[in-house]
């Protein structure tokens, strides 16, 4: 069959038609880029009143411009921005902006900066105990945010704030001596950008920052592709110094900087409803100092974070192929927090196997002063895996595990390790200050061999302190898991999860500040010790017996048993062993555990029934040996003197509680 030809053809009449309505159009829209032209400064005017309008009404902020006009088509040119909200120090003051637009996108309603050149002037956020010039904006904002909150995924407004952020990127910028200021009460920080220029695809800036007492002088430069949303940025001192971050040490007393800083945007993308970053952030030399961080400058010299961000609609997370590098510690983290339908944390710390020494040698200057010098042979790798669920915290998990291999400690370094096997001499300390010096040793008349004290008094201490001492190696999992639940429940540290390996790592070898970094240190000591069976497990407990405090001024077994009952550590009783075991976390307090006539307060029969219900559990004491044991200990050492005894008791003697942290294990 053939198929038959169809012909179309315009009449010279189409023809005519079409040619004049593009003439009509063309004119119109000629006409009306001509009309824009000539009254471009009337709208420009037209504009500014309607900004003026909104931040009066809507923020009781003035608004004011010197001067305004349009050069060419799309370009502004303003001078003596003023922006100002009542009865508040000036927000923003700028002498001189100018800046053109981008044609096409502009007539969809889509303002895209093609040029920008500012010239001095000021932005200023001022917090005093009286007024605050950008709290006003804050709350607007928060109340819009509360409106749609139902109604947006968090990862796809981001996407949108990231690109259309980036789509703002002029091609041409070029900012002069214009300040960031922030006056936070007392404390000031002046930020002025001397220089920035954006030209083409690459940027470079000098600043000068003035703040908690000090005056530096930064450099930035890098390079910015918005359309393809990736660029990075290196900053760093053009002065001897290194870059300090103003602020913080006024605000909170901290001190943090480097020498220089580089991060790249790698890729931002938005995929099944979830915004995902990759980036790399580098820094040289990077250092901090806070007293509860450490009593010493805390440094790294070369650390790198090779990442990559997902942020869900109910979630945020870093992905386990990123990459996180301390000096040569190389650690592949996970993170992850839920907060619906239920809040949930999640962390993974896997570090590849690495030479010991260079494991050490990695660690931050400043938090592992007692292993400096230490000299070691194998490898090391470490793992660490916790989570939480907000509904159920007491079903928390927590692992953590150094593992070794071919591990073996060549050189103790600074601190050895291994006195704990002689006798030595011991400084306890009080508030940072010394106490005494004694000897924990044969030569001390008040030092008790392990096997000179009674084993009432070992077993109560054990099954108060430690229980599973001579079975684990320095940490009980079970513990830190109860520690970290109660802990989040209670939003405060109010219980720890020290064993007496840690307690006696702690007392030995470290100073009693209460310091983060101690409490690493105690940790890896603590690892060394027991993992490397560097003391037994005997003379560990037989030290702690005999250094830990049991009373004002009083260490050691030895004189705890003469300055209560007047013994020798071998008599003790089993009721005298779990009352000396009980005061243990707060010896200075052990008066408050007596009543106004002089014997034990009734709330302690709850301490006598749980320790003694562990020593029998553990066949460490005869269930008739604890039959109608009730807090009943007569004081015949010095300690008597110490107890006030009124003739007077009054009737609710029983309804005298104990602090309520009082079976808190304390760090």
């Amino acid at each position: 069959m053939k198929i038959p030809r169809i012909h179309i053809s315009f009449k010279p009449a189409h023809k005519k038609i079409a040619k004049i309505a593009l003439l009509t159009i063309g004119a119109v829209f000629f006409i009306a880029i001509c009309s824009f032209f000539i009254f471009r400064n009337s709208f420009l005017e037209f504009a500014l009143k309607k900004i003026q309008s909104k931040l009066d009404r809507d923020y009781q902020t003035r608004f004011a411009v010197t001067s305004a006009s349009m050069t060419g088509l799309t370009g502004i040119k303003l001078e003596g921005i003023i922006i100002c909200p009542a009865n508040a120090d000036t927000l923003i003051r700028l002498d001189k902006v100018e800046c053109s637009v981008r044609f096409w996108p502009l007539l969809q309603k889509d303002i895209q900066v093609d040029f920008l050149d500012m010239k001095g002037g000021f932005i200023q956020l001022s917090k005093t105990d009286s007024t605050n010039n950008f709290i006003r904006f804050i709350k607007s904002r928060n109340k819009n945010k509360e409106e749609n909150q139902k109604e947006t995924n968090l990862a796809e407004s981001g996407y949108r704030m990231i690109k259309k952020v980036l789509s703002q990127v002029p091609d041409d910028v070029t900012i002069e001596q214009l300040s960031l200021r922030a006056v936070d009460r007392e404390i000031k920080v002046n930020f002025t950008i001397q220089s920035l220029a954006l030209k083409g695809n690459e940027f470079n800036g000098n600043f000068e920052i003035n703040g908690d007492s000090l005056n530096q002088h930064w450099a930035a430069s890098g390079t910015a592709f918005p359309d393809d949303m990736n660029g990075s940025i290196s900053l760093y001192s053009t002065d001897t110094q290194k870059v300090i971050l103003p602020y913080l040490r006024s605000k909170i007393n901290l001190t943090t900087g480097f020498d220089s800083l580089k991060m790249v945007l790698k890729k931002v993308e938005f995929h099944h409803d979830q915004l995902m970053v990759e980036g790399i952030a580098a820094v040289t030399n990077f250092s901090i100092q806070h007293r509860r961080i450490a009593k010493n400058n805390v440094s790294v010299s070369q650390a790198l974070a090779d990442f990559k961000f997902t942020l869900g609609e109910n979630f945020i997370s870093i992905d386990s192929s990123s990459v996180i590098q301390l000096n040569k510690l190389i650690v592949h983290p996970y993170l992850r927090y839920e907060n619906a339908p239920e809040k949930t944390y999640a962390i993974s710390l896997n570090s590849e196997k690495i030479k010991a020494n260079d494991f050490f040698a990695s660690l931050p200057q400043g938090m592992f002063q007692s292993i400096q010098g230490l000299n070691a042979s194998g490898e090391l790798s470490y793992h660490l895996t916790a989570y939480l669920n907000d509904k159920d915290p007491w079903n928390n998990q927590f692992d953590s595990e150094l593992r070794k291999y071919n591990f073996h400690i060549l050189n103790y370094g600074d601190v050895n390790l291994a006195k704990l096997n002689t006798a030595f001499s011991y400084t306890p300390y009080e508030y940072g200050r010394p106490m005494r010096t004694f000897e924990v040793g044969p030569d001390n008349g008040n030092f008790t061999p392990l096997d000179q004290i009674s084993p009432y008094l070992k077993n109560a201490v054990l099954c108060s302190e430690d229980p599973s001492f001579f079975y684990h190696r320095g940490f009980i999992m079970d513990a830190i898991r109860q520690s970290i639940a109660t802990n989040y429940v209670a939003k405060k540290f109010k219980r720890g999860a020290s064993t007496i390996s840690m307690q006696l790592v702690k007392n030995i070898f470290l100073t009693r500040d209460k310091v983060l970094s101690r409490k690493f240190e105690e940790v890896l000591i603590t690892w060394l010790i027991e993992n490397n069976h560097i003391t037994a497990k005997e003379r560990m407990f037989e030290v702690y017996l005999n250094i830990i405090e049991w009373g004002p001024n009083v260490y050691g077994i030895g004189e705890a048993a003469r300055f209560y009952f007047d013994k020798h550590p071998s008599q003790l009783t089993l009721q005298e062993s779990i009352y000396l075991s009980s005061i243990i976390p707060r010896p200075k307090t052990f008066r408050s555990f007596f009543g106004p006539d002089g014997n034990l307060r009734p709330w302690l029969k709850s301490t006598y029934r749980f320790i003694s219900g562990r020593m029998v559990m553990r066949q460490w004491a005869l269930p008739e040996d604890t039959i109608g044991l009730v807090p009943n200990v007569q004081l015949k050492g010095p300690a008597k003197n110490f107890i006030i005894v009124t003739d007077t008791i009054p009737a609710d003697t029983n309804t005298i509680l104990p602090p309520p942290d009082f079976f808190d294990e304390q760090d």
